[in-house]
């Protein structure tokens, strides 16, 4: 088992999406568990990445490809994860990219290590307008609104989309993650948590249903001591 899910890792972290899909088919096929092949084969490979990625040694480019590789990892498990839950979920999230802004990697990578940590995650998108929001919020009812900000320019819109769910009437939480916000900002916003990489989301949304927080499972990645909740 541990041999595949090298190879799993190993195809995340130099992005090769149809090997990605191969053996998280072999893995799947060879009995091993869903959640087992996103915890210790998809999002070590993840880390190997954002890694290589602090380090500059990889790049915008190899951290797309490696968000591709996930996301094609994560469909041939979605339909398995469901059955493995039964319904039986942690929590829910409905997450998106703010209005005005198309990035989606971090949004993406947070949505996987969601799912394996047992929340049922609605991904709303990219470019989303806060009335737009506020549906997807009427319509899903999420405990967990995150929002996402990868540009400086869209942070009005960020706090727009905040006061607009508070306005409507969620009383679940709100957070907001991505490479153009703060803590400092989620203050300022009103957002109830702030995460700056998907390790910290996890255990943010953990912290918020009253789950103990978790470390990243291959022993990279942050604590948890950073992990705030207001």
């Amino acid at each position: 088992m541990e041999e595949i899910l090298c190879k799993i890792a190993e195809s995340v972290d130099n992005g090769e999406e149809e090997e990605t899909v191969r053996f998280t088919e072999e893995a799947l096929a060879a009995g091993v568990d869903p959640i087992a092949i996103i915890q210790r084969g998809l999002s070590p490979g993840v880390e190997s990445a954002a890694k290589k990625f602090n380090e500059g040694i990889y790049f915008i480019p190899e951290l797309m490809l490696m968000a591709e590789s996930v996301k094609a990892g994560l469909t041939v498990l979605l339909p398995r994860l469901e059955k493995v839950h039964k319904g039986n979920f942690r929590g829910k999230i409905l997450m998106g990219t703010v209005e005005a802004d198309v990035h989606d990697l971090g949004k993406n990578i947070c949505l996987s290590f969601l799912v394996a940590n047992g929340f049922e995650a609605v991904d709303a998108g990219v470019d989303v307008s806060p009335d737009s929001l506020v549906e997807m919020m009427k319509t899903h009812q999420p405990d967990i609104v995150g929002i996402g900000s990868y540009m400086t320019t869209t942070l009005p819109s960020l706090k727009a989309a905040i006061d607009s769910l508070r306005n409507n009437g969620f009383a679940g939480k709100v957070i907001i993650g991505g490479v153009a916000v703060s803590e400092a900002w989620a203050d300022e916003a009103g957002a109830d948590g702030y995460a700056d990489d998907a390790w910290e989301y996890v255990n943010l949304c953990r912290s918020i249903m009253g789950l103990e927080k978790r470390m990243a499972v291959s022993g990279y990645g942050p604590g948890s001591e950073k992990v705030k909740v207001r």
